[in-house]
């Protein structure tokens, strides 16, 4: 099996992680009041996300790798801002618009030509 052709563990954790960070986006903009189940999903996200940007790296997915970078710095300050005991639904839509900004919402399979994006 490819290093990460369809199926291959880095293509099943790749996508299980864009999956699981854009449900957490969409529930906190949507849902205020699932905040502590969002926590937990970005908790396990940030576990996650060393492992990952060292696999893009190694298989050479630029694109991830850039992704996994940027959000190794913005989880932290985000799971700061949402396990505070306000439950200010403000510093919610906040921490869901960095992490918009931070995460395009298409991202082609690994190893993708541009020309068929």
């Amino acid at each position: 099996m490819a290093i990460c052709g369809a199926g291959s563990v880095y293509s099943v954790d790749r996508h299980y992680f864009i999956q699981l960070l854009q449900r957490q986006i969409m529930e906190l903009q949507a849902r205020p009041d699932l905040r502590p189940r969002v926590l937990d999903g970005l908790r396990e996200l940030s576990r996650l996300i060393p492992g990952l940007t060292e696999a893009a790296r190694t298989v050479g997915d630029t694109v991830f790798y850039e992704l996994g970078c940027d959000l190794q710095l913005l989880f932290p300050s985000a799971i700061v801002a949402l396990s505070g005991d306000n439950g200010d639904p403000v510093s919610g839509q906040i921490v869901a618009e960095q992490l918009l900004r931070a995460v395009p919402w298409h991202l082609p399979p690994p190893f993708t030509p541009p020309s068929w994006e």
